[in-house]
């Protein structure tokens, strides 16, 4: 059965961004995700978003599972695109501070009724901040398609090692995160094969009012988070018999940045920074 929620999914692959060191890869991850925002020109998001088709290709990540990551976050999408396209207040004047991101200075307008209406530049800018959201949850894809998460662990503890100083316990903090992560995609399967044996037992999620669908869910939800607490009674018992007791753990092969992860990190950061400045 396939996996519809791809993020928190490791790919094993033989690419050059699986080789990159996981620091390197947080911070430009964390980066490309601050510069996203500052962005405001069309020709600057498109750039980003042929930046990150190229590292998908690099990675060699399917795009049908990068697309797939997408359709958790899709009412999202359609709903800013919306919210941007109609307009309560057509042909008067923009309130003075609003961010002009992404405005091509279309000017053509539908009137339904008064000053409500659908206007051809809020759908562009609506498309654009869309596209904004879709590509942080690529990219933050991108990281769990190319890490696994021993290389996340690791790479958040050495991060956040410096937070050890003010007494702050980065290790369970990192162990919670890998945990996290782990069972995303773990939590999302069990929720399809519970929604698959509602639909034999003839539940109905697609037709009818909101709230009729809403009480459809309802026998898929309560089985899932049953579940949830179960494993994580399983998951203590596990770590508890382990002796796991969250201090400072060593490692067998510890990872170590070299000169072309190095590179890499110094030239990504100028040209998120570039793409700030000038686009």
């Amino acid at each position: 059965m396939s996996q519809t929620f791809a993020f928190g999914t490791y790919i094993p692959q033989n690419s050059p961004v699986h080789a990159l060191n996981a620091q390197v890869k947080i911070i430009l991850a964390c980066a490309f995700s601050i510069a996203v925002f500052f962005i405001e020109s069309w020709p600057g998001m498109l750039l980003a978003l042929v930046l990150v088709g190229l590292l998908y290709a690099l990675a060699r990540v399917p795009v049908r599972k990068a697309l797939r990551g997408l359709l958790p976050v899709v009412f999202i999408l359609v709903f800013t695109i919306l919210v941007h396209t109609f307009s309560i207040n057509l042909g008067g004047q923009a309130p003075p501070g609003l961010s002009t991101a992404g405005s091509l200075g279309l000017t053509q307008q539908w009137v339904i009724f008064g000053s409500f209406g659908i206007t051809l530049d809020g759908f562009v800018r609506g498309v654009f901040f869309a596209l904004r959201i879709a590509l942080l949850v690529l990219i933050c894809s991108l990281l769990t398609f190319t890490t696994s998460m021993m290389e996340l662990m690791d790479a958040l503890l050495s991060l956040l090692a410096p937070l050890r100083i003010i007494k702050v316990p980065i290790d369970d903090l990192a162990m919670m995160v890998s945990i996290a992560l782990r069972f995303i995609p773990t939590t999302a399967h069990e929720a399809q094969m519970i929604q698959l044996a509602q639909k034999a037992r003839g539940a109905n999620f697609e037709d009818g009012s909101i709230f009729v669908r809403m009480r459809a869910w309802a026998p898929v939800f309560i089985p899932l988070f049953v579940r949830l607490f179960r494993r994580a009674d399983e998951l203590a018992i596990a770590m508890d018999a382990r002796c796991y007791a969250g201090s400072v753990r060593s490692h067998l092969h510890a990872a170590s940045m070299t000169r072309s992860d190095a590179a890499v990190l110094v030239c990504g950061i100028a040209l998120l920074c570039a793409a700030c400045v000038f686009l």
